[in-house]
C-alpha cells in the first residue's frame, strides 16, 4: 500500500505542475529524442504553456529529479529495475 500512495502523490504533483506556466522536463535518450517532441509541440500550443526539455542519460535525470531539478522525468531502465 505505500507504493500505491507514493505513486498517487507524485501524480499529483505531476498535474499540479502541469498547471503551471513552465515546466521542467527530464528525459532519457532514447524517450527524449523520439517520444517527447510531438508531445512538446502539443504542449507548446496550449495557450501560457511551455516547458524545458533536458535530455541525459539514465542516471542523470534520476538525479536532476531528486534534486528537484526537473518537475518531471521520462526514463527507461534496461537494468532489471522496478
Amino acid at each position: 500500500m505505500p507504493f500505491a500512495k507514493s505513486l498517487l502523490t507524485v501524480s499529483a504533483r505531476a498535474f499540479d505542475r502541469l498547471h503551471m506556466e513552465q515546466i521542467q522536463l527530464g528525459a532519457s535518450s532514447n524517450i527524449g529524442i523520439y517520444l517527447m517532441p510531438e508531445h512538446l509541440k502539443r504542449l507548446h500550443g496550449a495557450k501560457g504553456r511551455s516547458a524545458n526539455l533536458v535530455i541525459a542519460s539514465n542516471l542523470e535525470i534520476l538525479e536532476k529529479l531528486q534534486r528537484k531539478e526537473v518537475d518531471l522525468a521520462f526514463m527507461e531502465w534496461w537494468d532489471g529495475r522496478n
